[in-house]
């Protein structure tokens, strides 16, 4: 988390008040998976990742498809727990029919959540919320209606959506932004450590050089070098790509040359 801020705070982007962490909403999170668990929305799940990845046919999804196996076994987690000897978690009951998701940059697509994973975890055996429950749970809790994040997990806000209905939780309004590839197409990704914004900073690399590149990247007609709240009058959501930004080798050169 410090790493994430100190990123944000070098590339000139701040914050209203501090910082939250989803690790201190566990009480909350629990309280709602059990009352889906309740209502009979969610069930107990004793399935290791492995088993479910042995059992699945390869799958473009990050997640192998779970085939529903413990539906409908148990009552309760403790239940589960005395006839498996196992934690359980906490699966989700995926919709017969496709969700339909507006994304403000993309317009209306439709997901078959149940043919591309299936029930969905939305605890872990471990009792750690899953990443689903947990920004469906604190968005509404903080009054987030607008949510800006990558084009990779637009698939995502299906899931998001379904528990948001189930929950009579308002949907928010999403963007899914282009990400950025290397010259291959490939997108970067943490392996890409030399182009982590801790190891450019490390660098000496000018921090309004890459905003700028961004706002290039976004068609924005601005300097090469600009902090953000310099780009924010012209800065519009729906100005942006609708496809990735590639970072060619020559853009790469120009900002680790790009020095204070």
């Amino acid at each position: 988390q410090s790493g994430i801020l100190t990123d944000l705070e070098w590339l000139g982007l701040d914050w209203d008040g501090p910082a939250s962490l989803q690790s201190e909403h566990a009480a909350r999170f629990d309280a709602v998976a059990e009352q889906l668990l309740e209502r009979k929305l969610a069930y107990a799940c004793v399935c290791s990742r492995n088993e479910i990845g042995a059992l699945s046919a390869p799958h473009g999804e990050d997640e192998p498809r779970y085939s529903g196996t413990c539906r409908g076994k148990w009552d309760s987690l403790e239940a589960a727990r005395r006839a498996t000897g196992k934690d359980a978690g906490l699966r989700l009951i995926a919709p017969g029919e496709p969700v339909s998701v507006r994304d403000e940059l993309l317009g209306t697509r439709e997901f078959d959540i149940g043919a591309a994973v299936g029930d969905f975890l939305i605890r872990r055996r471990d009792g750690v919320a899953c990443y689903q429950l947990a920004v469906v749970v604190d968005d509404a809790h903080f009054g987030v209606d607008e949510i800006v994040r990558g084009h990779d997990l637009l698939a995502s806000a299906a899931r998001q959506a379904w528990l948001q209905d189930l929950l009579s939780i308002p949907r928010p309004r999403w963007w899914h932004v282009p990400l950025v590839v290397d010259a291959h197409g490939r997108r970067l990704a943490k392996r890409a450590g030399d182009l982590s914004l801790a190891a450019l900073r490390a660098k000496g690399v000018d921090p309004r050089a890459i905003v700028g590149w961004v706002a290039a990247c976004a068609g924005a007609a601005v300097p090469g070098r600009l902090w953000p709240r310099e780009w924010l009058a012209d800065f519009r959501l729906e100005s942006l790509p609708r496809s990735a930004c590639r970072l060619e080798e020559a853009d790469l050169q120009r900002l680790k040359q790009a020095l204070l």
